[in-house]
């Protein structure tokens, strides 16, 4: 009797160190693939010129002529807290491959909790488009100092490079297994260029080391998937981030886009 209830008691705990060990590489096997999607990602930067999108394919290889009718969307801001009051300055851009045209707008917006409103977004918006692979303000309502400001925009994908950045390890800080959608971070260093232009462009005080956020899904794990990149760097506890994303559409986008710009 002893014997049988050994053996039971050993087929048990076979069973369970089986599923445990199961687990364990199924979490870790995952966590490693997010780490290296996300690594695979920043590769993509930097695109200097806008003008090169025309002869990106969907996966990001340059090609001389490229017949994809899909629609290339770049976008970049900065988010600073100011008190109790977050505002917020970037640009939109939707390169169209078919058309061969790229409109968009210029945005600023002011975040707020009013007393009688509850939380109240100020927008005010420009239209853009981009020409000789500069952007170009074509909105009447814009000032002239504006309009200059625009020009001179760039977006972080023109100017950030990851492929020397210290090689910090990727914390996965969510996972949502019903989903399949994931978020995680990764440590910067004062050290890397991308931290020291952003310093220089955006004249950061703050001397703390920031870090880059990204998210993901496990769609993401098939090799012909397109390029989907949307990232965050946060400076001093984000308090200042600057974020950016970079996305393939196949079907494009409509005539007036979700953000109200007609294109």
């Amino acid at each position: 009797m002893n014997n049988k209830k050994t053996l039971q008691l050993i087929i048990i705990l076979v069973l369970i160190l089986t599923t445990v060990t199961g687990c364990y590489f199924l979490f870790f096997g995952k966590d490693r693939k997010i780490k290296n999607l996300f690594n695979e990602k920043l590769k993509f930067y930097p695109v200097k010129n806008l003008d090169d999108y025309y002869h990106l394919t969907p996966k990001g290889e340059y090609t001389k002529d490229n017949i994809y009718p899909g629609t290339w969307i770049v976008q970049s801001s900065i988010s600073e807290k100011r008190g109790k009051i977050l505002f917020s300055e970037g640009a939109v851009l939707y390169i169209n491959l078919e058309k061969k045209n790229a409109k968009g707008k210029y945005y600023i917006y002011k975040i707020y909790d009013d007393k009688h409103k509850g939380l109240t977004t100020k927008e005010t918006n420009y239209k853009i488009i981009m020409k000789n692979n500069k952007l170009k303000c074509v909105d009447k309502r814009a000032s002239k100092s504006l309009k200059k400001k625009i020009e001179n925009f760039k977006f972080m994908s023109q100017y950030s490079n990851f492929k020397n950045t210290k090689k910090n390890q990727w914390v996965i800080r969510n996972y949502n297994y019903t989903l399949n959608n994931f978020f995680a971070t990764r440590n910067l260093s004062n050290e890397d260029d991308i931290v020291k232009n952003l310093r220089k462009k955006y004249d950061i005080k703050d001397k703390s080391a920031p870090s880059i956020a990204m998210s993901g899904a496990s769609s993401e794990f098939k090799k012909d998937n397109n390029i989907d990149i949307s990232l965050d760097i946060n400076f001093n506890q984000n308090d200042i981030k600057i974020s950016d994303s970079i996305g393939y559409h196949t079907e494009g986008v409509n005539e007036e886009d979700e953000y109200g710009t007609e294109l």
